[in-house]
């Protein structure tokens, strides 16, 4: 099965679901994309950690602000 018959498969299980069984697959999957992501930002800030890039609570604050700000445009 390649990449486009496994994404139309999950679409179609997606598709099937209703009520709460829906609603249970969408918090799966919200946990399984957001743990990804938050392994990936802690092994970063391990990383950075570990080669003395660390950052002060203003600079980070103004980096949040920054990317906030074109998420608004």
């Amino acid at each position: 099965m390649d990449t486009a018959e496994k994404k139309l498969s999950m679409f179609r299980m997606i598709d099937s679901l209703k009520g709460k069984r829906l609603e249970e697959a969408y918090e799966h999957m919200l946990v399984f994309f957001n743990s990804k992501e938050e392994k990936n930002t802690i092994k970063v800030g391990l990383e950075n950690s570990e080669n003395e890039r660390n950052y002060t609570d203003e600079e980070v604050l103004n980096e949040a602000r920054e990317k906030i700000s074109k998420l608004f445009k």
